[in-house]
């Protein structure tokens, strides 16, 4: 374990990765204060820990508040520029983030520090507007928490959508992510999608779900950007609606039947069993040994 007095730091950090890029969402900064007290070494941990962190909240799509201006963008891969710098093409800034503290630091034009992302923003960035509004309309009226941002490929020929919507309960126990990524070539017609679920409930227990559903479709594609967007948003809209309601079917399946299975309704004494008198008598044998 992580805690073993054998292990040396890195060693330590290394297991401390492994836990964070694990930990439920809505969760991450539990298990990062967790892991903080076992390794006891904030020099080092500081040192060596903000890759991973960078990795967790690029794979989470950790939405932040964009600095002096009333808006959020997502941090992800597909609009970093550097290693703590991210394009917010709404506002057209580049957010500054600070991964160990968990907060945006700065913020610059966007024209100054990256004027190649300007270029490549002439050239989509009519129909990548028009996605951002049909798709902030799309999340409005589908997902009440939701948060959705649009970009350009890094190589100015796909744009990437990006919707996060998570709904934490931790005073009832439970905690939950929906992510989804839309890759749309304009040129093709092409769209690649993925859905990734994370659910994590326990009261009583301790359950972790991770579900995944890739798409491969397609739409007609046309140089008339506002109608080529309201298609996409459609099709978005149908394959996801279509997973949700499986995933819904799938957990009433496990817990009308698949739970029940796991287990006799009463043993085979056809008597419930007195838990009290076998805590009794473990602690009586312990006690005797």
């Amino acid at each position: 374990m992580i805690n073993n007095p054998n292990l040396n730091v890195e060693d330590k950090i290394a297991k401390a990765s492994a836990f964070l890029l694990s930990s439920p969402p809505g969760e991450e900064d539990d298990v990062f204060n967790d892991v903080r007290g076992l390794i006891n070494d904030d020099k080092a941990l500081q040192a060596n820990i903000v890759p991973i962190l960078a990795q967790l909240n690029k794979d989470r799509f950790l939405c932040v508040d964009v600095p002096d201006m009333d808006s959020k963008t997502l941090i992800t891969k597909y609009n970093q520029l550097e290693d703590d710098k991210y394009v917010d093409f709404n506002a057209g800034k580049v957010v500054i983030f600070d991964h160990l503290r968990g907060a945006s630091s700065g913020l610059h034009t966007a024209r100054v520090i990256c004027t190649e992302d300007y270029q490549r923003e002439s050239a989509l960035g009519d129909l990548r507007s028009c996605l951002q509004k049909n798709m902030s309309e799309y999340i409005e009226d589908r997902y009440r928490d939701g948060v959705g941002a649009v970009f350009i490929s890094q190589d100015d020929s796909h744009i990437v959508i990006c919707l996060l919507n998570n709904k934490f309960s931790p005073d009832n126990f439970w905690n939950g992510s929906w992510r989804s990524t839309w890759t749309l070539n304009p040129a093709s017609g092409s769209l690649e999608g993925k859905v990734t679920v994370h659910i994590h409930y326990y009261e009583d227990g301790n359950v972790q779900q991770i579900s995944e559903h890739s798409f491969q479709e397609s739409v007609e594609p046309t140089d008339e950007h506002a109608a080529l967007s309201l298609a996409v948003i459609k099709k978005i809209r149908i394959l996801e609606q279509q997973y949700h309601r499986s995933l819904n079917d799938y957990y009433s399946q496990i817990a009308d039947k698949a739970f029940k299975e796991f287990r006799r309704v009463l043993p085979l004494t056809r008597s419930k069993i007195d838990w009290d008198k076998v805590t009794t008598a473990s602690i009586l044998r312990a006690a005797a040994s």
